[in-house]
């Protein structure tokens, strides 16, 4: 290959690379209150209203938190369950690691008798042990699953404010990968 030909290469790798590398934008709102002086106490009746959305909807959670305990509890002993056979299959897979250590490729499985095995390939890795769960990991798995965190609150809370007058307008934000500002 001539040297025009791999600086051409380099060049069109390089043009392609660039072009999978492009700016990422994200929507994002800005909120322009009405300027009159009904528009601006209407509002104040919108964030009381969205307030009160919020403490209902945090009530309306921590209810079904302690709704659900007993399935936190049942699915974290099932999961430990799991957890003990995983790790008794983890002892037994490093120990016989370690025995393929010391013996080589050679070795007795006290499981099967005193019969040498005969592997055909030398142990590079030990085995991973098992993830053990966390109660508390267990418990946000079930609550995102039966318990809804959004009301809705932000939707009511935006038809509020654009009733009062107010305008809500989207603009492009860029979040990676942003062109230098001029």
């Amino acid at each position: 290959m001539s040297s025009n030909t791999k600086f051409l290469f380099v060049l069109i790798v390089l043009a392609s690379l660039a072009g999978c590398v492009s700016p990422r934008y994200q929507t994002v709102y800005r909120y322009e209150p009405p300027s009159d002086a009904a528009g601006r106490a209407c509002l104040e009746q919108c964030g009381q209203k969205l307030s009160a959305c919020q403490s209902q909807c945090q009530e309306k959670h921590q209810a079904c938190l302690k709704r659900i305990e007993p399935l936190i509890e049942t699915r974290y002993q099932e999961r430990m369950r799991q957890y003990q056979r995983e790790f008794q299959h983890y002892q037994y897979a490093l120990e016989l690691y370690q025995r393929q250590l010391t013996l080589g490729w050679y070795y007795f499985d006290p499981y099967f008798g005193s019969w040498p095995y005969y592997y055909g390939y030398e142990p590079r890795f030990p085995p991973t042990p098992p993830f053990k769960p966390s109660h508390e990991q267990i418990a946000q798995q079930v609550a995102q699953q039966q318990c809804d965190r959004d009301c809705g609150c932000q939707s009511v809370y935006d038809a509020c404010f654009l009733g009062c007058g107010g305008m809500k307008i989207p603009e492009l934000k860029c979040i990676a990968h942003c062109p230098p500002e001029k």
